[in-house]
């Protein structure tokens, strides 16, 4: 409501202010589809994929972070 220039630019060209269009309303079809419902899996979200990758690099590289093979 602050800006009604943004508004107003948003608006098609060619469409009329008095709202007296000869098309079919809107049935709310241009609202976004819900593609997945509910909590992400644990181990499926950033830090879950996070934490298996430093257990990987563990694995394979050793706990002391400053050892000859992190520097590789």
């Amino acid at each position: 409501m602050d800006n009604i220039e943004l508004i107003r630019k948003a608006k098609k060209e060619g469409e009329d202010d008095d709202g007296d269009d000869e098309e079919a309303p809107q049935t709310g079809s241009n609202k976004r589809a819900r593609t997945q419902g509910g909590r992400i899996t644990k181990g499926e979200d950033f830090w879950g994929k996070v934490d298996s990758f430093f257990v990987e690099m563990i694995d394979a590289h050793g706990r002391s972070l400053v050892g000859s093979r992190w520097k590789e």
